[in-house]
């Protein structure tokens, strides 16, 4: 499901022992008190943040990609197209951004960029003329992005560190749509939804010895949607809720759920496993909770946690 909406959700987890399939329920942990940090308070629209380390980019009134420099305090353009030209869907990792350019041409194309803001070097991903490309994210040296063009829409990856270039690697391999791909920091670990109509799944591919390996982290009747992953976790959205067949996306609750990366769950799981957050304590987690990190991506809403459940609980078939 494409959405041009950002949400950014929070998520609050205890630190213990892994647990998969697990549903997490948000917590109210207060307000956040640490210094705000004004990016950009200027006209127009500013909008689809991301940050990685001393970088945030952004994207400024729907046609320019933006980057601020923490360390620094500078705000800088990245260096835009022909009039008419739009980039949006940005992300960021290390010293490159990635995004998408639509060059509002004749066939209406949209390409990939990436600007290395350590080097000011802007280059084109594969360039082909009539593609539709969107969503880029970086990972390490990884770059996943879905093409319109191919089959119903694939996610390709683009090895950014190949000289001479390679060329993009089809991921995805089902005749369903597939979009919104994450990658891991490290760049091993690609998540995705595939689609047919209003119900999505999602899938994983890991890279071990240079192959990629693709499988399903959940195929069910409801929908799952917003995968990321931290290369141990994946997270996602859903509509499950517990012991109910859903089969519309607006007939229940939404959920956040999480897998292990290493571990290939199926659409249905025991009650054991499905232990919301609500239900940990400092008896269950000894240290007491820890808030997850939130990394908002792309076009659309996004939760991402680290390795964190209550497996104390979830032995025990807590719910």
């Amino acid at each position: 499901m494409r959405k041009q909406a950002m949400v950014a959700i929070a998520s609050f987890a205890c630190w213990c022992a892994p647990v998969i399939g697990q549903q997490i329920t948000p917590l109210n942990g207060g307000q956040v008190t640490s210094p705000r940090v004004t990016i950009n308070s200027g006209p127009g629209h500013q909008t689809d943040p991301h940050v990685s380390g001393n970088l945030a980019s952004y994207t400024d009134s729907a046609i320019t990609i933006r980057y601020f420099d923490f360390l620094a305090g500078t705000n800088f353009a990245v260096p835009s197209g022909a009039p008419g030209e739009r980039d949006t869907l940005s992300d960021v990792n290390g010293s490159r951004i990635s995004f998408s350019r639509f060059l509002g041409d004749s066939d209406f194309s949209t390409h990939i960029f990436v600007y290395d803001t350590a080097t000011s070097t802007l280059t084109e991903i594969d360039p082909q003329p009539g593609v539709s490309r969107f969503s880029p994210t970086i990972g390490g040296d990884t770059l996943a992005y879905e093409d319109l063009n191919s089959v119903e829409g694939d996610i390709f990856v683009f090895d950014l560190a190949a000289n001479p270039p390679v060329p993009p690697q089809r991921l995805s391999t089902s005749t369903r749509t597939a979009d919104s791909p994450g990658v891991a920091p490290d760049g091993n670990t690609v998540v995705w939804e595939e689609c047919v109509g209003s119900n999505c799944d999602i899938v994983k591919a890991v890279r071990a010895a240079g192959i990629w390996t693709v499988s399903t982290v959940v195929n069910s009747i409801s929908n799952e949607e917003n995968p990321d992953t931290d290369g141990t976790w994946i997270v996602y959205d859903t509509n499950r809720p517990s012991g109910t067949a859903i089969t519309s996306y607006h007939s229940g609750p939404i959920q956040i759920w999480r897998h292990r990366v290493g571990i290939n769950p199926r659409g249905t799981y025991p009650r054991a496993w499905r232990t919301t957050l609500a239900s940990c304590s400092s008896a269950d987690c000894p240290g007491g909770g820890r808030v997850a990190g939130v990394r908002p991506r792309r076009s659309r809403s996004s939760t991402a946690c680290h390795d964190a459940g209550c497996a104390s609980r979830a032995a025990a078939g807590g719910s």
